[in-house]
This record gives C-alpha cells, sequence and structure tokens, in this order.
C-alpha cells in the first residue's frame, strides 16, 4: 500500500513542472492509418494513475488525440487483435512500467508486441516509471522517464508533440535495430505430463494454439502446429521393457537363476568324482554365466535411462527439422530435456547467405548444406543462447593450449594491413592481459604500430646487453626448433613469456599470413625485423599461399647475427616460398 499512496500525487506534482515553452507545441498531424497521437499501456492495478494522467493530458491539450485498452478496445475482438490495431493507429507507445505491469503477463505481451512492431515500423517507444522496479531485458535498452521527476508532465508532451521524424536523435532512443531481439528467449516450455513423465519417454508439448509469447513473431500458425507435432513424434519403444512390472520381474527371474547355478558350481567344487578337468570347465563357465547375469541385470535396471538418453537424441533431431521449418519465422527452437523447449527469436539470414555463397555450385548445393546444419546443431545452438553459455569441448588426444597452464595473456586478435605486399600497420589485442591480477586489475590491452608513424599502446624494452633470449611457441617446439634456438644461444633454454626476448624463432611451416602480418608491422615500426627462417621477407596479397612454410625468424636487433646461426639443416627441411 505504500507504493500505492507513492503514486497518488505523482501526476498532481508533476502538472506544477509544465514550462511555458510546452505552450507553443503544437500535435503532429496524423498520418494515413494514424488514428491517434499515442496509445498508453498500463497494467489495471495502475488505472487510477494513468486515467489522472491521460485526464490531464486531454483537457489540458484538446488536440492530442490518446488511446487505451479500457476505452478504446472493440468488443468482439480478440486482446491481440485490438492491441494489434491499436499499435499500428498510434504515433507512439507509452509504457507505463511499475511492478504490477511487470508483473502482468497481459502486460508483458503487450509490451513484447509494441517493441517488436517497433522494430518493424520504427515506432516510437517510451517507456515511464512509475516506480522504482527491474526494466526487463528487452525494455532496458530504451530510456525511460521518471513519473516522480518534477518536470515529468512537461517532458512527455515534448516528446509527444515532436514528429516521429525528429526523435532519432532524442533521449528517448526510438529506432533500434532488429539486431537488438537477436538471441532474446521468448518462451520456456514445458510439456503437458512432466509431473509424472518415465524415465524413458520425452515429453508431449502442446499444439493447440500459438502460445501468447510467440503471437508477435509466428505468422503462419500451421507452421507452429506442424513443428511441435514433428517434436512430439519421436517413437516409443514397442519392446515391452517400458512396462517396469516387466523389467522387475525379468531381474528377479535373472536373479533366481543363479540359486541354481551357485548350487551346480558347489557340487562341481566337492564331489571328488568329477575329472579336475570337467570341475575346472564347469567352474569356468559358471563364472562367465554369472557374468552375463550381472551385465544383463544392470542392463535391464538401467534400461530406462539409457532410452531417456537415445529419445532426447532422436527429440534434438526433430527439434532441427521443426527449426528448418520455423527458419522463415526468425525461431530456434531448443531442447533442453525431455520436457523443456526454448523458443529463441534469432535472425538467421547471415548465416544462409554465407552458405549459399559458400556452397554455390557445389554438390550438395548450399539449401541442402544448410538443412543438414539446421537438422543436426540448431537446437543446441538454440540452448547455448537461452543459456548463454557455449561450450568448446576439446576433440579426444588435442591440447587445451590456452586453457590451461595459465596461459591466456598468450590470447590475441590480429589486424594486419598491407600495401603492395608489404605489411604497413598491425593491431594486436590481448583480451585477457592481466587476467591474473584480480577483478580490480584493467583487463586487455590493445597494440598498435604503423610503418614510418611509429608504436602505440605499449613501452618498448630491449633485452639487458649480454643476454640473449631466444623464444618460440610452445605447441610447435620440437627436435628442430630446439636445435636452431641452440644454435642462436648455446646457455639459455627456451623461453615462452610474452616480451624481452632478443629473437623469436618458428622453424616449422604451421602459422599463417595472418598470424604473421601484423606483429610484423608493429615491429618494423620499432626497428626489427621479420623474414621466413631464409631471411627472406614475406608478401602480403590475395595470390600468396597463406602457410609460412619457411617458418619465422623475427628480431628487434641484430637480424643478421641470429640469421647467420640458423643451422643448415633448419633451412634445408624448411622450403622458401
Amino acid at each position: 500500500m505504500a507504493s500505492q499512496d507513492q503514486r497518488q500525487p505523482l501526476v498532481s506534482e508533476g502538472c506544477e513542472g509544465e514550462d511555458s515553452s510546452c505552450e507553443a507545441l503544437v500535435a503532429p498531424v496524423l498520418r494515413g492509418g494514424e488514428s491517434c497521437h499515442v496509445f498508453i499501456s498500463y497494467s489495471s492495478a495502475d488505472s487510477s494513475w494513468a486515467h489522472s494522467f491521460i485526464d490531464r493530458l486531454e483537457s489540458s491539450r484538446p488536440g492530442l488525440r490518446t488511446c487505451f485498452h479500457q476505452r478504446d478496445f472493440v468488443p468482439g475482438r480478440t486482446v491481440l487483435e485490438n492491441m494489434s490495431d491499436c499499435i499500428q493507429g498510434s504515433q507512439k507507445v507509452l509504457l507505463v512500467l511499475s511492478k504490477d505491469f511487470l508483473q502482468s503477463r497481459w502486460c508483458l505481451l503487450e509490451a513484447n508486441l509494441s517493441l517488436f512492431r517497433d522494430c518493424i515500423e520504427r515506432k516510437p517507444v517510451l517507456p515511464v516509471l512509475l516506480e522504482p522496479c527491474a526494466v526487463p531485458m528487452h525494455l532496458s535498452h530504451l530510456t525511460y522517464l521518471e513519473a516522480w521527476d518534477p518536470n515529468f508532465f512537461s517532458k512527455v508532451l515534448k516528446v509527444l508533440y515532436t514528429p516521429n521524424c525528429h526523435l532519432s536523435s532524442s533521449t528517448v532512443v526510438p529506432f533500434q535495430p532488429p539486431s537488438v531481439y537477436n538471441g532474446k528467449v521468448l518462451l520456456t516450455m514445458s510439456s503437458v505430463d512432466q509431473e509424472d513423465i518415465p524415465t524413458w519417454k520425452t515429453g508431449e508439448f502442446s499444439d493447440l494454439d500459438i502460445p501468447d509469447h510467440l503471437r508477435m513473431v509466428i505468422e503462419d500458425s500451421e507452421n507452429y502446429k506442424k513443428a511441435i507435432r514433428m517434436i512430439n513424434s519421436v517413437p516409443p519403444p514397442t519392446f515391452c521393457f517400458k512396462n517396469p512390472w516387466v523389467r522387475g520381474g525379468l531381474i528377479l527371474l535373472v536373479i533366481s537363476l543363479q540359486v541354481p547355478v551357485l548350487l551346480l558350481f558347489v557340487m562341481a567344487s566337492v564331489n571328488t568324482h568329477i575329472p579336475v578337468e570337467c570341475s575346472f570347465i564347469i567352474i569356468f563357465l559358471m563364472i562367465i554365466w554369472c557374468f552375463m547375469v550381472f551385465i544383463l541385470a544392470v542392463n535391464t535396471a538401467y534400461w530406462g535411462k539409457e532410452k531417456g538418453k537415445e529419445n532426447l537424441i532422436v527429440m534434438k533431431r526433430r527439434a532441427g527439422e521443426a527449426n528448418a521449418l520455423l527458419l522463415h519465422e526468425k525461431l530456434l527452437i531448443g531442447c533442453e530435456s525431455r520436457t523443456k523447449l526454448h523458443f529463441v527469436y534469432l535472425s538467421l539470414e547471415g548465416c544462409q547467405a554465407t552458405f549459399m555463397e559458400t556452397f554455390r555450385g557445389s554438390t550438395p548445393p548450399g539449401e541442402k548444406m544448410l538443412h543438414t546444419a539446421l537438422l543436426y546443431f540448431s537446437s543446441g545452438y538454440a540452448c547455448c543462447v537461452a543459456r548463454k553459455h557455449f561450450p568448446f569441448p576439446l576433440p579426444v588426444g588435442t591440447s587445451p593450449g590456452h586453457l590451461v597452464g595459465r596461459l591466456l595473456d598468450h590470447v590475441t586478435v590480429l589486424i594486419g594491413i598491407a600495401y603492395d605486399g608489404k605489411a604497413i600497420a598491425g593491431v594486436i589485442n590481448q583480451p585477457f592481459h592481466n587476467y591474473e591480477l584480480g577483478p580490480s586489475a584493467s583487463l586487455g590491452r590493445t597494440l598498435w604500430g604503423i610503418l614510418g608513424v611509429g608504436s602505440f599502446g605499449f613501452e618498448l624494452r630491449e633485452v639487458a646487453d649480454g643476454r640473449r633470449i631466444v623464444t618460440t611457441t610452445r605447441s610447435h617446439s620440437n627436435q628442430l626448433v630446439t636445435e636452431c634456438v641452440n644454435a642462436m644461444e648455446p646457455h639459455q633454454i627456451i623461453q615462452l613469456i610474452e616480451g624481452k626476448a632478443s629473437a623469436y624463432v618458428f622453424a616449422s611451416p604451421g602459422c599463417k599470413k595472418w598470424d604473421t602480418c601484423a606483429p610484423e608491422a608493429i615491429l618494423h615500426a620499432v626497428g626489427g625485423k621479420l623474414t621466413d627462417m631464409h631471411g627472406k621477407p614475406y608478401r602480403y596479397h590475395k595470390d600468396v599461399k597463406h602457410m609460412n612454410s619457411a617458418g619465422v625468424l623475427a628480431t628487434l636487433r641484430d637480424f643478421e647475427f641470429y640469421a647467420s646461426r640458423v643451422p643448415e639443416a633448419v633451412k634445408q627441411a624448411l622450403k622458401s616460398d
């Protein structure tokens, strides 16, 4: 009730804040298809405040036409039809945000619909915060007005009286690209039978009607119903094991069979009239029998759980087929479990164009490859988007690289610019630089350099006189690299550090042109040099091979010294471009 008391004086106090500049405001002209200047959306719990606010608008500004559901919705039509017509026929949408509004499913649906139409038709949306509350994610990108602001009413008038074409630079931020909504979870749906579902069974999802949260994005209801039926079409097991009484009875039968087998085992062990060889054979066969019975009992007991995993895989494949059907609706379905589905708003137009371009003229064509990708990967991708977590499992036998060994400082993003085959500028970003210093440290840094201009983002330091430190890449350190480094500096070991090195050796054909273009430009900007292991410079243009097949030799100073120390065996093993 305290919040209700807070709301009562808001409009009356705000009225005093109407300045003289508002007197000269003229309501924008209503154009074709527009019947009012603003559609005001509010919760029924806030009706008193909203009606007082609307009365104030209409009484003080006779030319300003408002629309709201309690007065202007047409009887006999559905809420969604009325809502769609009112929003479409209004120049602007004003949302009265409060705790009651945010807790109201109807109002949240209304807010979603207005925002999606805002994306499509560039309709300004003005959120008004009636009381302090958590603004939902799909409204968080909009700048809101506070109802307790003394100048609130004047600010509202100025926005409502400003033509839409002049609001693109206002603080309301009315024009949002569709990408704002990419990745938003519209609905998490549970199966209708989730309470008592067996471990082997997949849930049954309702296909009677489109859920309210999805109506604003799904145009063809039959496509949605067909997609849900696809997911529901996981075939049930025909084997009698789906009955728990059958599985329990079989386990008891298997265990009971052990009794005579054990008796036979004892008799064979104590009976002196049976040859020793036969006794050993009987004992061996009994052991095998007991082992097989044990395996059969375990498999029978866990059949439901394993069958449930198999059915979940089939269910995800069915969801992939459904996603291929809903591709043009910009909707992906992810199977989180046998009883839960995520519906994610996601535009795949760019992905589709990439497939068409990549597989143009190939067999199978791009459409087929895209369909295959949706079939196998779209459900998992939708779940990752919903959870906001993208795991990257490593293939068997591969190294986790930077993920272990506290080597995140070595992760880099490179941008190199080349002109006439020569590296002239480079940018190196280290997103995890200083990560070991804790959350209070400044994370990440960017280094860049331009040939003939200089270097930026770091302080150049050289190895102390009398020392030579040669470094290489941990993952490419091999016998050939070791021989090369030892030939250059026999008293130093390979040091895998970020800087403070005299030379860098990459004596294997592993790195690519995009790995060396940016570092070479920065190194040249500070007076260093980068070439292949033969001392020949690399060239960068579209006609050269991507692979640096002759390795890399880079130094800050004394390049000739290190180049002369490269063993002939290394040069012979690396073919120059």
